[in-house]
C-alpha cells in the first residue's frame, strides 16, 4: 500500500513538472536581468496591453504591470495559474488559464515569450496573421526565424521584434 501511494505521488509530481512541455512552454523562470532587459526592449507605455504567453509564476507580469495599462498572462498549468493569481491579486494583471495557441491576441501591444524554438516557430505565423501592425514581441533565448529583431542582446539572448 505504501509503495502504491509513493508511486502515485511520484507520478503526479513528474506529470505536473513535465505536463506543459507537451504544449511547448516548460517552466523555466527568467531571471531579473532578463526580465528588466525584455521590459526595456519592449518600449512598454502606460496606455498599452502586455501579454506573457506561458506566464508561469507571474514574475514577468509583475514587472510589466508597473509600466502598462494591463498585463495579461496566459498559462495552461492550473497550479501555476492559481499561484500567479495569488501573487498578482490587486494589480492590473489578468491571468487566463488556457492554451495561448487558441487565444486571440489582437489587442496586444507587447508580447513576451520564453518558450521553445518549435513553439516560437508555430506561433510566428499566428503573430503575422493576428497582431496589428506595430505590435512588439520580445523573446528570451529562442528567436523568431522569419522576423528581424530591431533590438537584441546576444549575451542575455533577448530579442525584440516588431510586426
Amino acid at each position: 500500500m505504501i509503495t502504491l501511494i509513493i508511486s502515485t505521488v511520484a507520478f503526479i509530481i513528474l506529470f505536473w513538472m513535465f505536463y506543459t512541455k507537451f504544449f511547448g512552454a516548460e517552466y523555466y523562470p527568467a531571471g531579473k536581468r532578463v526580465i528588466d532587459k525584455a521590459i526595456e526592449f519592449s518600449g512598454l507605455k502606460k496606455n498599452e496591453i502586455f501579454y506573457d504567453l506561458g506566464s508561469g509564476d507571474g514574475k514577468v507580469l509583475l514587472s510589466a504591470c508597473r509600466k502598462c495599462k494591463k498585463a495579461v498572462g496566459i498559462e495552461i498549468d492550473p497550479l501555476r495559474v492559481l499561484w500567479s493569481r495569488l501573487k498578482t491579486k490587486g494589480k492590473n494583471i489578468e491571468i487566463i488559464k488556457g492554451n495561448f495557441y487558441s487565444y486571440n491576441l489582437r489587442d496586444a501591444d507587447v508580447i513576451f515569450i520564453y518558450l521553445r524554438q518549435w513553439t516560437n516557430d508555430r506561433l510566428e505565423q499566428k503573430f503575422l496573421n493576428e497582431l496589428k501592425k506595430g505590435t512588439r514581441i520580445v523573446s528570451y533565448y529562442w528567436k523568431l526565424n522569419n522576423l528581424n529583431p530591431y533590438k537584441f542582446d546576444e549575451k542575455l539572448k533577448v530579442y525584440a521584434y516588431r510586426i
